[in-house]
């Protein structure tokens, strides 16, 4: 039962809002009727509408009785009412008990977070600051308690930084003066360093940077080979720790090339790192029972040298360290040797010498030298591909340098620089010292060689002519002198 006595019923949502819509639709009937029986009537509004008279006229009446009229109203009124009431009254209820729970329910603190008193960590900067006036004054007393740095003054406002061990010392002070301060930050590395690892999610965040930035590109997700593969290459391969899920921050793959081309019948082997890959190429030589000959042209020498090397890649070499050979001259023969039988092939390789370069320079007593005087520039501005012409030259004896510099700024143009130097000749004694002189003569004799040659042995004389000296270079190199390196 409700409070004033009557039931109570529990109507769900659907019903609500049915019985609620039937008794809207009941209030509009009943209004309607009201209305098209009130229209049947002449109605008082105010006097202006109203038949004067002065006889006494009788208002007609309505089918209807005041009391029908009312109880209809009154029946649809309340209903509304009624179901407006017990929604409202819903609402209220379970927001009630929402805000119960709500209340109920214990409200975990914020976490305080600690700071770092900065005065205990070395190396930190506190910044202050102040405002005020007095800057001077004030930063006389400042100075004489601690190490004042990075002063600025604008107006009223005073800014400074200090170390922070100081920094108790700077607070005493502007409290006692009764300054209006503020700290404005406090850094330095080793408090930025212990600030990070308090906060646990940046550095394990850091660490997985680093471990995938560092880690995973060296470790090893896969192992490819191509060619030959046995129980003796994957030995070679896990002894050097090439194993899929290894990390290696070392790799020389030309060192484990080297061990696989030592095994028995191994004529080609490679190993390279790709990526996180790595790629391993074993080739075996292919036996045969018979050979089958292949004519081929033989490698002759191309100079007169010395042996000092022979690398052969087909054929057989006839000659050996030390061996004199002469331009024309066979060092690999087209065949080769099987059992006692020499089996025709082509010849290829490489067959280094020692040879001998002589070089010579003659230094006059006195040699004209030209001297560098005066300078003029002229500047002229094109568009285009045109080509400015070349300014008369100011001086009888003069060396022209020309510079062209592009523009491509909104309208693109070329700046052409002409630069003459006034020169005049002047004879001059050889000041040079014999040792000079023959340094410059081997340095002649030297930048003439071949770049692939290689210097064993330089001799230098000095000899006293007519006129001057001459320097005799002779310089020993080792380079290439078969006919292949033509």
């Amino acid at each position: 039962m409700s409070r004033d006595g009557s039931k109570a019923w529990k109507w769900s949502r659907r019903e609500v809002y049915s019985r609620f819509s039937a008794l809207l639709q009941r209030e509009k009937t009943a209004r309607e009727t009201l209305a098209r029986e009130d229209s049947q009537s002449p109605r008082d509004d105010g006097g202006e509408n109203v038949v004067r008279s002065d006889k006494t006229t009788e208002k007609p009446q309505s089918n209807r009785s005041d009391f029908e009229v009312g109880d209809i109203r009154n029946s649809a009124e309340n209903g509304a009412r009624g179901v407006l009431r017990r929604l409202a009254e819903a609402r209220g209820a379970a927001e009630g008990k929402k805000r119960k729970k709500r209340e109920d329910k214990p409200v975990k603190p914020p976490r305080e977070r600690k700071e770092i008193p900065a005065e205990k960590v070395p190396f930190s900067i506190t910044e202050f600051e102040v405002r005020g006036l007095n800057h001077a004054r004030l930063l006389s007393l400042l100075a004489e308690q601690a190490h004042v740095r990075r002063v600025r003054s604008e107006g009223t406002l005073f800014a400074f930084s200090v170390p922070s061990r100081e920094k108790p010392k700077i607070v005493a002070i502007l409290d006692t003066l009764c300054y209006d301060y503020k700290i404005k930050s406090e850094r330095g590395v080793l408090l930025a360093l212990l600030d990070g690892v308090r906060r646990a999610g940046v550095v394990c965040g850091l660490l997985a940077v680093v471990a995938a930035l560092v880690i995973f590109p060296n470790t090893v997700t896969s192992v490819e080979c191509v060619g030959e593969w046995n129980s003796d290459v994957a030995r070679i391969l896990t002894d050097s720790g090439i194993v899929e899920g290894r990390v290696l921050f070392s790799f020389d793959g030309a060192e484990v090339a080297e061990k696989l081309r030592s095994l028995d019948g191994v004529v080609y082997a490679s190993v390279e790192k790709v990526g996180t890959r790595v790629c391993v190429e074993v080739r075996a030589e292919h036996r045969s029972d018979s050979f089958v000959g292949v004519a081929g042209n033989s490698v002759t020498a191309t100079k007169r040298a010395v042996v000092t090397r022979v690398v052969v890649f087909a054929g057989t070499s006839v000659v050996k360290y030390g061996d004199v050979v002469s331009a024309g001259e066979e060092v690999i023969a087209g065949y080769v040797t099987v059992g006692d039988e020499k089996v025709p092939s082509a010849a290829a390789g490489e067959v280094y010498g020692m040879t001998y370069t002589q070089y010579s320079r003659f230094f006059p007593d006195t040699e004209i030298v030209a001297v560098k005087g005066a300078s003029r520039t002229y500047t002229r501005v094109t568009f285009g591909n045109k080509t400015p012409a070349v300014p008369e030259p100011p001086f009888e004896n003069y060396v022209l340098e020309m510079s062209v510099a592009r523009n491509d700024l909104l309208i693109g143009y070329f700046i052409h620089t002409f630069r003459y130097t006034e020169v005049t000749y002047e004879e001059r004694a050889n000041t040079r010292t014999e040792e000079e002189m023959k340094a410059l003569a081997t340095s002649a004799a030297v930048t003439e060689l071949p770049a692939e040659s290689t210097v064993i042995s330089v001799e230098t004389v000095a000899k006293r002519v007519d006129g001057g000296t001459v320097v005799e270079v002779t310089v020993a190199v080792e380079e290439r002198i078969d006919s292949s390196a033509m």
